[in-house]
């Protein structure tokens, strides 16, 4: 796949000009690149985020996580809240049932 790929989606959107798009800055991080890839669960993990990286995405965001199953030291959710070694700014969507439960 090249990065002239048109899907029967896309085929008649033209290609962004340079500089159409001006950078968004969010503190001291600044996206040249406005695109920021919205969590998935089961679906944005490390490799996904990674060919979106190489396809020209600005920022992305890790699959949502259960919180509770972080606190309790579920290892899978760790594995999936994992980063890849080409992701420099990381971020996460914890989420969690019952903000009134009590903590472990």
């Amino acid at each position: 796949m090249t990065s002239s790929y048109r899907s029967p989606l896309n085929e008649g959107v033209s290609v962004a000009a340079e500089n159409e798009f001006k950078p968004v800055e969010l503190g001291p991080i600044r996206l040249e690149t406005p695109v920021v890839l919205a969590p998935m669960a089961g679906v944005t993990d490390w490799p996904f985020r990674s060919l979106c990286l190489d396809w020209g995405a600005g920022r992305y965001v890790n699959q949502m996580i259960p919180a509770r199953a972080l606190v309790e030291e579920n290892a899978l959710t760790w594995k999936l809240a994992e980063f890849g070694p080409k992701e420099p700014l990381r971020a996460v969507q914890l989420y969690g049932p019952d903000p009134e439960e009590e903590p472990i």
